[in-house]
């Protein structure tokens, strides 16, 4: 319990301190989500509008993930997710306001936090429980749709989720300079305003060292597990700000 306790105060965000001086300040921090495929808004529905690198037709129905950001959150792509990060308890560090140099999430839950009925009590717990003979604790994503295969007339529905695998952890972090060297995003009394915007490409998910297809994403063994965790660590995820300041 104790851990667990640890684990919910952990905060995702990475402050960059010098010279702290405390002056509290009024503004909010806005985290939000969006997905994209192919650099364009991730369409949910029953149309097989995207393709795989077998040329096979795919739709995509769900898509539903776990992060660790300042507690678990979990994002259903369906909808726009829009957080508040309440910094109360931050204080500036040598300006006016509070600095963030730079920003992450861990992709999933580790293995140190992902046990079975952990989270009974979030709302998350029914659709993203592992059912124990797999081993039970949370998946770390849920796509799901409709595949036809290249050169075939048959539609056949699909279901890829992502888990560790003989507790092999492929939960991943993801850290981002937002700003680049010697800037920052400063939210602060006269900016109060603050904006990080994650963005999870879908299309990357399936290449980048690793090309995958729908097909042998549902197979779910250990090799796809590990390519798709290395997929998602290179170019899935990606931060921008709506303002830097040097």
């Amino acid at each position: 319990m104790k851990n667990l306790f640890k684990f919910l105060t952990f905060i995702f965000i990475l402050f960059i301190f010098s010279n702290c001086n405390r002056e509290e300040i009024d503004g909010f921090l806005t985290i939000k989500i969006k997905h994209t495929f192919n650099g364009d808004p991730l369409i949910i529905g029953n149309e097989l509008i995207y393709s795989d690198s077998e040329g096979g037709e795919y739709s995509i129905q769900k898509l539903e993930y776990l992060l660790e950001m300042g507690g678990i959150k979990c994002i259903d792509a369906e909808n726009a997710e829009t957080f508040l990060l309440d910094h109360s308890l931050v204080f500036c560090c040598g300006g006016t306001g509070v600095s963030f140099h730079s920003s992450g999430f861990r992709f999933g839950i580790s293995n140190d936090y992902n046990i079975n009925n952990a989270y009974a009590t979030e709302n998350f717990h029914e659709k993203m429980s592992r059912p124990e003979e797999e081993g039970g604790g949370y998946y770390y994503m849920i796509l799901e749709g409709k595949y036809r295969p290249f050169s075939s007339s048959i539609i056949y529905p699909f279901s890829i989720k992502t888990r560790p695998v003989d507790s092999i952890d492929y939960s991943f972090s993801q850290h981002f300079d937002l700003c680049g060297e010697n800037n920052w995003l400063e939210v602060e009394n006269e900016n109060p305003n603050g904006i990080i915007t994650f963005n999870m490409e879908i299309m990357n998910w399936f290449q980048n060292p690793h090309t995958l297809n729908i097909e042998s994403l549902i197979i779910e063994d250990v090799e796809t597990q590990r390519q798709i965790m290395w997929n998602g660590i290179e170019d899935v995820f990606s931060a921008s700000v709506n303002h830097c300041k040097r």
